[in-house]
């Protein structure tokens, strides 16, 4: 219906025109009556009526000179939407346009962290500058009744970890030291913070420990520092498939640089995959958390000193045995020996978790190509 309003201004009987302009006055009355819920301010009920009204006055289409295809001007009537409508759509447009360059930012900083061929040097620029502008950590809490919201939060946050991990590895302007020092704090603090868990879910960009343990992998690969090959070694120590598979796919790289340290970070994962049986109560079961806590920092530093040339290597940890038994048939007649040393048989304290191992062993497949 918009439309045609202008052909009734130019080109209908004037009694055709009025009687369009009352029967909408009439329409925008009735709808102010009703209750504003929210509506749009520029594409709303009562916005639209009123824009209706508006365009069935002759002074508000100005004649505009506009430039054909063909190189010619020609003269047109061109509706003047309201200043305060117009104002309104200016700053929808800006909002929009700040929108799309955010999420376009966000998915090259992605993209250029996975796909090195993508990165460049104005890609990391722009993304660095993108991260620093996003709010602290507290003001992207998640919220209880927006779950579109909350994935963006969730995105914007692994996104600026990746924004800083890409930062460690590509960035090579003069202010390089200035970039990490912004940087490291970013990577140190996903590293300490509990990200969202997708559990199985080993793809790296949806795991804000695993996009840091990336940046702290390629930042040692680069510059061999001590204080990022401890943190690489405390991260190993994270369950989560992501995270492993952020590290174990620079075991390669890793042992290129030191020999050592492949054998370091498969010791971490294999005792962090030694875990306590739950306990009959919550006491107990405090008590395994805490020594299985106190085994896992042991092992970092027995590594640690390791690596630091202070101690010998350390002696592989010994896996628990598969709680297993052999299946038997029906049994005809007495006990024997060997049914009462069945029932001697103490359960173990401790289970393997073998999918984490299992993955273990994929990456360390990539240490059998070449030397």
């Amino acid at each position: 219906m918009s439309d045609t309003i202008g052909y009734y201004v130019f080109h209908a009987e004037p009694q055709q025109l009025e009687a369009l302009r009352a029967t909408l006055e009439q329409a925008r009355n009735e709808i102010k009556q009703k209750p504003d819920e929210g509506e749009d301010p520029i594409n709303g009920l009562r916005a639209t009526a009123e824009r209706a009204i508006r365009m069935t006055n002759a002074a508000h289409w100005p004649l505009v000179k506009v430039r054909l295809q063909v190189g010619s001007e020609m003269e047109v009537r061109q509706f003047q939407r309201d200043p305060k409508e117009l104002r309104l759509l200016n700053a929808e447009t800006t909002r929009v346009q700040a929108d799309w360059r955010h999420h376009n930012v966000r998915a090259k900083v992605q993209l250029a962290l996975f796909d090195r061929a993508k990165s460049t040097a104005e890609i990391v620029a722009e993304g660095i500058e993108w991260a620093k502008a996003q709010p602290a950590n507290g003001e992207l809490e998640p919220s209880e009744d927006d779950d579109q919201k909350n994935f963006d939060k969730e995105w914007d946050r692994r996104a600026v970890v990746m924004a800083a991990a890409l930062a460690g590895r590509d960035y090579e302007a003069p202010d390089r030291s200035d970039v990490l020092s912004w940087a490291l704090p970013v990577l140190q603090a996903a590293a300490a913070e509990k990200d969202k868990e997708y559990p199985g879910n080993d793809q790296i960009q949806y795991n804000a420990t695993a996009i840091c343990a990336l940046g702290f992998a390629v930042l040692y690969l680069r510059d061999q520092d001590v204080i990022t090959r401890d943190a690489i070694l405390r991260l190993v120590s994270d369950q989560h498939p992501a995270v492993l598979k952020a590290l174990g796919r620079h075991l390669p790289d890793f042992a290129r640089l030191d020999s050592r340290l492949p054998r370091a970070l498969v010791r971490i994962v294999m005792a962090s995959s030694v875990h306590p049986y739950r306990g009959d109560s919550d006491h107990q079961n405090q008590a395994n958390q805490q020594a299985y806590r106190e085994m896992i920092e042991a092992t970092i530093a027995a590594e640690r000193q390791f690596l630091d040339a202070t101690e010998g290597e350390p002696a592989w940890p010994e896996l628990p045995a598969w709680l297993s038994r052999p299946r038997r048939g029906i049994r005809i007649g007495d006990w024997t020996q060997e049914d009462d040393d069945e029932l001697d048989e103490e359960p173990p304290d401790h289970y393997v978790d073998e999918h984490t191992l299992g993955a273990l062993v994929g990456y360390l497949i990539r240490l059998t190509v070449g030397e």
